[in-house]
C-alpha cells in the first residue's frame, strides 16, 4: 500500500516516539508506551475524518451489486450488498466514534523521521525534547502480543503508517470493501454488517488523517477493545482527563535515543546516558539533534 503513491507501508527498521523530558523518563523508567484515547488527541477529526468517504464507497459497492435494493430474499449477492449497507448506516451513524461495548480506539505514535523540526517544536519547551527509536521489528511482535491477549479485536496487527488527505483515503476504501466482499454471503448480514463497521472500519479510521497533519509522517501502534485492560488517566490543562492504557515492552525494544535541539546538548546526552545505564538498557545508543533550532 503506498500513500499518493510515494511512500511505502513497509515497516521503518526504527520508529521515533517524541516525548518530553518527563515523558522520556517515564517511559525508561516503567518500560511502558500510552495508548491514548483518539478522542483526546490533538486532531479534532480523528476518526471521523475519511469517514464519509468509506460510508459513499460501501454504498457504491452495494449499489454496484445490487442496483435496485428491492424487497426479497437476503441471499447471494443482495445478502452482501445489505452486509455493505448497514456497515455504511453504522458508520454514517456516528456510533463508531462514541464510547461503546465493542470498544474503543487507543493508540501510540511513532514517526519515520529522528530529527524532525517540526516534532522538536512541539516538545521543545521541557528540556529540549527527546526522540526514543524503537526497532520496528520489536513493534511488530509487541502488537501482534496485543492481538493474541485478546486486547485488540481488529485486523491490524502490527504498526501502519497513517494516511493523509482525500485521495488517500479514497485509494484505502479499495481495501475496505475487499475486505468485506473477500468472504462470502453471511446468514444473518444485517448484524455481521455492524461488526464490519467496528472490525474493519473504526481501524481504517484510526489511520486517515487530514491532509494539514502531512509533516507528522506518523505511525501508528492501534489497540481496540481494551475491556480486559485497566485504563489510567493523566491530567491535561485543556481536557482535564485523558485516558489511556499502558503497553509493555522488552527492554532491548528501544535502539537509540535522540536528545532535541537546545542548549547544553552534550550535558544532556550525558544524563540520558547515566539513565539508560541505570535502568539496564545495555545496548541504547544516545546521539544529539543536527537540527539548528533554538527552543
Amino acid at each position: 500500500m503506498f500513500d499518493g503513491g510515494l511512500v511505502s507501508d513497509e515497516i521503518p527498521e526504527t520508529l521515533y516516539h517524541y516525548t518530553s523530558a518527563q515523558g522520556l523518563l517515564g517511559i525508561i523508567e516503567s518500560r511502558t508506551l500510552w495508548a491514548t484515547d483518539t478522542r483526546y488527541l490533538n486532531d479534532v477529526h480523528e476518526l471521523t475524518y475519511g469517514s464519509a468517504t468509506i460510508v459513499d464507497e460501501l454504498y457504491r459497492a452495494a449499489n454496484t451489486l445490487d442496483p435496485h435494493n428491492n424487497d426479497g430474499p437476503l441471499v447471494g449477492p443482495k445478502a452482501k450488498a445489505t452486509e455493505l449497507r448497514i456497515a455504511a448506516q453504522t458508520v454514517e451513524r456516528g456510533g463508531l466514534f462514541e464510547r461503546n461495548e465493542l470498544g474503543d480506539a487507543y493508540v501510540t505514535c511513532f514517526c519515520d523521521d529522528s530529527d524532525q523540526l517540526g516534532q522538536w517544536r512541539g516538545y521543545g519547551s521541557d528540556g529540549g525534547g527527546f526522540a526514543i527509536g524503537f526497532q520496528g521489528s520489536a513493534l511488530r511482535e509487541l502488537a501482534h502480543k496485543l492481538q493474541r491477549d485478546g486486547a485488540n479485536m481488529l485486523a491490524v496487527p502490527e504498526p501502519r503508517r497513517v494516511i493523509y488527505g482525500p485521495d488517500a483515503v479514497t485509494a484505502r476504501c479499495a481495501d475496505i470493501v475487499e475486505s468485506i466482499l473477500r468472504f462470502g454471503p453471511n446468514a444473518d448480514p444485517v448484524s455481521t454488517g455492524v461488526f464490519d463497521a467496528y472490525r474493519i472500519c473504526l481501524p481504517e479510521l484510526a489511520f486517515m488523517k487530514d491532509h494539514a497533519f502531512r509533516e507528522e509522517r506518523e505511525w501508528r501502534v492501534l489497540i481496540i477493545n481494551i475491556a480486559d485492560r485497566t485504563l489510567k488517566f493523566r491530567p491535561d490543562g485543556t481536557l482535564g482527563v485523558i485516558p489511556y492504557a499502558d503497553i509493555s515492552f522488552p527492554v532491548n525494544a528501544i535502539r537509540e535515543v535522540i536528545v532535541g535541539p537546545g542548549p547544553h546538548k552534550e550535558l544532556r546526552k550525558q544524563a540520558v546516558e547515566q539513565l539508560l545505564a541505570e535502568n539496564k538498557y545495555t545496548d541504547t545508543t544516545v546521539r544529539t539533534s543536527e537540527v539548528p533550532y533554538r527552543p
